[in-house]
């Protein structure tokens, strides 16, 4: 095996994997995809390079990958199944799952630009998987889009998966402050303090990558002029280093696409890439906190449909009836304020048991057909309802809509019934023709 490169399809390596076929090549190895034969399971294999597996330095940096990917609680960091080193040929391993889709480098080969909803949804789950690895001082130190997978979500409603590859160059922030870190990297996408060796790389070394990768997104350009064309790495280090950091509006404005950018990204792109890593967001989480708001207070609200005529008319004849019923209300309240007397003075009683008899009123009884009808000069003596007296001489709302009372009928001493009948009938009638019970009948 030593010296070779490909692993033909059948091959069982490790005594556990059968090679399907080869899925990419890189400067640390080979990945295949593999059937895992003690769980039938597709995998994943990544093996080192047969020509650097000799060099220990390198085969730390490969096993650390295996190491690092466990310990970050996402799952938006590709997950390690198994690792080790083949007995027969001495050459490392990891087994990760095999992940369906493509990187966001080759997403992004078919995009002008990337809307704000998909930036948002993109950096949501990135910011997780770093934040995450942040959270227990790992710092990726090689973040670009070829690291980043949409992977083909494995749930409805969910149109991509990100998953964060390749922590072979990770650093634990404890080492880093130890010893001085080399320069590693990519060159478009590290900050500064990588392009040296230096004890100053944290996670503040990911959100410089992650303020370009914002503006590659969003514009569809690189942020370093070098880099859209040939690139050129001399002129690409200086950018880097020493020329003068543009606000990303202004930068845009030299590629023509300015309208992209919104107000408030120059803000937080500026604290993504300031060389000053202590005045950089100092971490992922709160690089997203602050994206996430800006994306939240310049997202435009849906518009309103517009409605159906049917519905305007339903909306126009309820507002009109609500408007009658408030108008009714008023009047209401309006006219019984203007009495003299307590406004439940006014009500009549719903039920015969709530009325109390007047104690002037004198008892009647039904009229007869032979009876006259009372004159216009008598007058109905006052009525008491509870506590306050009614006067008849205030005018009644009740006036302007006359009630048909039966005719007041004056005994007679023909039609005067006995002594022993005077509960025939139980109740008297008021001037508004109700029946009021005689309370010594009851």
């Amino acid at each position: 095996m030593p010296g070779s490169t490909v692993l033909e399809p059948g091959t069982v390596f490790a005594g556990e994997f059968r090679v399907v076929r080869p899925l990419k090549q890189g400067g640390m190895g080979f990945v295949y995809e593999a059937e895992q034969l003690s769980t039938g399971h597709l995998r994943a294999l990544k093996l080192m390079n047969p020509a650097l597996s000799s060099n220990e330095k390198m085969r730390k940096r490969f096993a650390q990958e295996a190491r690092i990917g466990s310990k970050i609680d996402s799952d938006h960091v590709v997950q390690v199944v198994a690792a080790g080193v083949d007995s027969a040929t001495g050459i490392p391993w990891i087994a990760m799952e095999l992940l369906k889709g493509r990187d966001l480098s080759r997403w992004l080969h078919k995009r002008d630009h990337v809307s704000w909803e998909e930036i948002d949804n993109i950096f949501g789950q990135l910011c997780h998987a770093l934040a995450a690895a942040h959270a227990v001082s790992i710092v990726h130190r090689d973040l670009k889009p070829e690291n980043i997978f949409m992977a083909t979500p494995r749930r409805e409603g969910v149109p991509f998966m990100i998953k964060v590859l390749d922590f072979g160059l990770a650093k634990f922030v404890v080492d880093a402050a130890v010893t001085k870190t080399e320069a590693l990297g990519t060159p478009l996408w590290m900050a500064p303090e990588q392009t040296v060796e230096s004890r100053d790389i944290s996670p503040a070394t990911d959100v410089w990558a992650l303020g370009l990768i914002a503006f590659r997104l969003m514009t569809g350009k690189h942020y370093w002029q070098s880099c859209n064309g040939p690139l050129n790495p001399v002129l690409l280090l200086r950018e880097i280093k020493t020329d003068p950091i543009e606000p990303a509006s202004l930068r845009a404005h030299a590629y023509a696409c300015e309208h992209l950018i919104v107000p408030g990204f120059d803000d937080w792109f500026a604290r993504c890439v300031d060389r000053d890593p202590k005045r950089r967001f100092q971490e992922a989480r709160a690089a997203r906190e602050a994206l996430g708001a800006l994306i939240a207070r310049t997202r435009p609200r849906p518009a309103q449909p517009e409605p159906k005529p049917a519905e305007t008319r339903r909306i126009v004849v309820a507002a009109a009836a609500g408007a009658c019923l408030a108008g009714l209300i008023v009047l209401v309240i309006a006219t019984s304020l203007g009495r003299s007397e307590p406004l439940q003075a006014t009500l009549r009683p719903i039920h015969p048991a709530l009325a109390i008899a007047s104690e002037s009123q004198p008892a009647s009884v039904a009229p007869s057909a032979s009876a006259a009808p009372p004159s216009a000069s008598a007058a109905a003596p006052p009525v008491k309802l509870g506590p306050a007296p009614v006067d008849a001489s205030v005018p009644d709302a009740r006036a302007a809509a006359p009630v048909a009372t039966p005719p007041r009928v004056e005994p007679s001493a023909t039609s005067r019934p006995p002594a022993e009948s005077a509960c025939d009938p139980p109740y008297t009638i008021d001037r508004y023709g109700t029946r009021i019970p005689k309370p010594d009948c009851m």
